[in-house]
Formats: structure tokens, sequence, C-alpha cells
């Protein structure tokens, strides 16, 4: 049960998300691998409803877990038998980022970038995007902080704006043109690009993008529909 000495996996809880979603942000190479799994004890375990060494059991049906809440995973959470799946594609902020990074495409310029000694990262992605990392606490060594970091005064180069933060959600995120303006959570840009108003949850990840703002009452501010400043080359910039 010991996962101090394991490679990044599920057990790990906030902090294998956190990493999820980093690799998903960083335009590190053109393609990343997302594991999805189930819960195990042993590293020779096969899925759910299926016995050792048996080759014509058949899985049980599929029942996700949602996205973990400690670092590492409690107890009660690593041995829920009702839901087996841990589902790691379902966890928070992997689909915002998946369709942050088919926006950005591969390669883009990192810029802007900034870190202090509290385990807070910071960074633009090319021309598009700014993301917001907190490395939170870890409930084995203590280290870290359970408080969410406000972001007011961080610069991140973009254009003024209410954006939507794409980190937030567990839902699949609809391209720019098909988006209706659902967010879960916003953040406030003023013209100098700082933000005025936003925080990044502990263990969490803020990621905001040009194609993805909100005016005031909601309404969606993208390309192709109400902001004419956002022009086709800013979406993959």
């Amino acid at each position: 049960k010991d996962v101090g000495n394991c490679r990044p996996i599920y057990k790990h809880g906030l902090e294998y998300n956190l990493a999820q979603n980093f690799m998903l942000a960083w335009p590190y190479g053109d393609a990343v691998r997302l594991l999805s799994s189930y819960a195990f004890k042993d590293f020779d375990q096969g899925p759910p409803g299926v016995r050792k060494d048996s080759l014509h059991d058949k899985p049980s049906p599929v029942s996700c877990r949602s996205t973990p809440d400690t670092s590492p995973v409690s107890e009660s959470y690593d041995e829920d038998t009702i839901r087996p799946w841990v589902c790691e594609h379902r966890w928070e902020g992997v689909a915002g980022l998946v369709r942050l990074r088919r926006l950005l495409g591969p390669r883009k310029k990192v810029s802007e970038k900034w870190s202090d000694d509290d385990g807070h990262v910071a960074f633009r992605v090319g021309k598009a995007a700014f993301v917001a990392i907190h490395r939170g606490f870890n409930w084995v060594t203590g280290f870290g902080s359970k408080a969410p970091w406000n972001l007011t005064g961080q610069k991140t180069g973009l254009r003024p704006g209410v954006y939507c933060d794409l980190a937030r959600s567990t839902e699949p995120l609809p391209e720019p043109h098909g988006w209706k303006g659902q967010c879960s959570a916003k953040v406030v840009v003023n013209s100098d690009g700082v933000i005025l108003d936003g925080e990044v949850p502990s263990s969490k990840v803020l990621a905001i993008h040009v194609a993805y703002v909100v005016d005031e009452t909601r309404e969606p501010v993208a390309f192709g529909t109400f902001n004419p400043s956002v022009s086709p080359t800013d979406l993959v910039s």
C-alpha cells in the first residue's frame, strides 16, 4: 500500500490528476497517451470480474469513480467495490485540456513562465492560452497548502476578457463554434493582460483560451459568434 516509490498511478490521487493535466497543457511532443484503468491491489491483478489466470471471464460492467479528493487516495476510495473502475480519462480537467491541446497543436512556444517556492507554476502557451498549476497538499508528507491560489495580479499575456476555466469540468468541451457558454469557473483579465479575479483550487489546474470567453451575462464570445476580434490564427497560435 506504500505508493511512495511507485511510478505515477491513480493511487497518488490528486497528484496524479495534476500530472495528467500538466502533460496535456505543456506543448511537448506530437501526441500524448492517457491511461484509463481499474483499481488493483496486486501488480498482476486482472480487471474487475476476471479471476487470476482466467482466459474466459468477462470483465464486470464499467462503473466509474469520481476524481479523487486527496493525495494519495484514501483507503475507502481505493477499496470501493461498487465502482471498481477508476476511469482516469473522466477526471476533472482532462476533457477540457484535451480540447485545449487540440486547439493549440504541437510545439507551441511557452512564455510568461512564472513559479515560486510554494508549488505554484504559471505559463502562457503560444498567444492563445494561459495555464496555472497549484501543487496543493499531500496528506502523507504534510507538505503543501489546502488553500486556493489567488491569481489576482498574475500576468497572462492574453487580451482582456472574462474567460472560462477549461480545467474545472469533467464533461467533454465542445469546439469553439459549438460552445454555448457553459462554464463552471471564470477568470477576469484586464486590458494589461493581468488577472483581476481568478483562483486555482489546491492540487488543481487552471486553463484559459481566447476561444472560450464569456461576458457577464454568460453569452458566448468566441470566433464565429459574437467577437470579431478573435481570428482563426488566434485560436491556434
